[in-house]
């Protein structure tokens, strides 16, 4: 066991936070790793994401404080702890607040807070940056997939992406939606 694990497993048992077995961390990682990465022996997930992404440089500020306001109180979520593992180290189930004070007991390291659905994630970086995941939905894919195949939505009678200084990949009245196609 790593220091690491060792430090937040102690800091979860203070605070009587639930900690996942190794088969429930074990399902957790897959579900992730199939989910969200690209290449799952990479030190780092959040580099190596197969989803669209955006990163929250936090330097100056106090990265936990940026990372509360961004997802706010939740009841039931999951710290992962991956500190520049390829498998992970551990995870522990609490509510966003509960985490964030297990985080700051313990020393520093590298996690990812994940909801039980697993429907979205963000990681904190060795960068002082946060790295946010929310995929998709169904009808955005199916939508940017009728886009390709020259079906547009209602209410849009053409689409054709801004370009030009400024403008980022998607802007126009579809915003969000693939348009490399």
């Amino acid at each position: 066991m790593s220091s690491v694990c060792a430090d937040v497993l102690q800091v979860a048992d203070e605070h009587e936070l639930a900690v996942l077995s190794d088969a429930e961390f074990r399902q957790l990682v897959d579900d992730i790793v199939g989910r969200y990465v690209a290449r799952p022996t990479s030190l780092w997930w959040w580099d190596q994401l197969k989803v669209d992404n955006r990163t929250i440089d936090y330097e100056g500020q106090d990265g936990l404080d940026v990372l509360a306001k961004e997802i706010g109180d939740r009841p039931d979520l999951l710290l992962v702890v991956t500190d520049e593992s390829p498998s992970g180290i551990g995870a522990v189930r609490g509510t966003m607040f509960q985490l964030l004070d297990l985080v700051r007991r313990a020393p520093g390291f590298e996690f990812a807070v994940v909801p039980a659905d697993i429907s979205w994630i963000v990681f904190d970086t060795h960068h002082n940056a946060l790295v946010l995941v929310k995929p998709l939905t169904r009808e955005q894919v199916v939508g940017a997939a009728e886009c390709r195949r020259g079906v547009l939505p209602a209410g849009i009678a053409e689409f054709r992406p801004q370009q030009g200084p400024g403008t980022t990949r998607g802007a126009g009245p579809r915003a969000g939606a693939d348009s490399a196609g």
